[in-house]
């Protein structure tokens, strides 16, 4: 299983849509949802507003496109909105970390790609076909697929049993009506 995501395919990330409550606000005023009553966020706003020249007065709308980027996942010297979020989570007592994970998205494991895999076991291929991309088939492909491998007998003796075993599955799920 893939070690970034646990072989789920998929990774709990702060969504910036969640954590800016309301674009036509100031970040200090309304606009910031997740971790606005946070010191460590006030400071990294604080920071941010050397850094970065921020006026703090202005609507989050307002800033430019990169330095809404730049805010949120850091740059220039400031950490970010994201980071400082993903800090807080990780330190947060539980009831504070139920509360920040109303902000959070599934988002595709960036690691695995989805495919739920670490690179290694990706990187195993039958007839240059890897776990993922049979596994993403349909299971009539699949089992097309695996109907027509003509196998050595190098390939036989490592691969064989294990052939025979998942296309005699896919015939009983065909059989089934899957």
């Amino acid at each position: 299983a893939c070690e970034t995501c646990n072989g789920l395919g998929s990774t709990w990330t702060f969504d910036p849509e969640k954590v800016i409550a309301d674009s036509a606000k100031p970040l200090l005023d309304g606009g910031l949802a997740a971790g606005a009553g946070s010191a460590l966020m006030n400071q990294r706003i604080g920071n941010a507003v050397l850094k970065l020249d921020l006026d703090l007065s202005k609507a989050w709308e307002d800033y430019p496109d990169k330095l809404r980027q730049t805010l949120l996942y850091g740059g220039r010297g400031f950490p970010g909105l994201i980071p400082t979020l993903d800090e807080i989570y990780e330190d947060a007592y539980d009831d504070y970390k139920a509360w920040l994970m109303e902000f959070k998205t599934a988002t595709t494991c960036a690691a695995c790609n989805g495919n739920r895999l670490k690179p290694a076991s990706l990187a195993v291929t039958v007839k240059g076909v890897s776990i993922a991309e049979f596994t993403g088939m349909s299971i009539r492909m699949a089992l097309n697929l695996a109907r027509s491998w003509k196998l050595n007998g190098r390939e036989r003796q490592i691969a064989g049993r294990v052939l025979e075993e998942i296309t005699n599955r896919m015939e009983f799920l065909m059989a089934v009506g899957l």
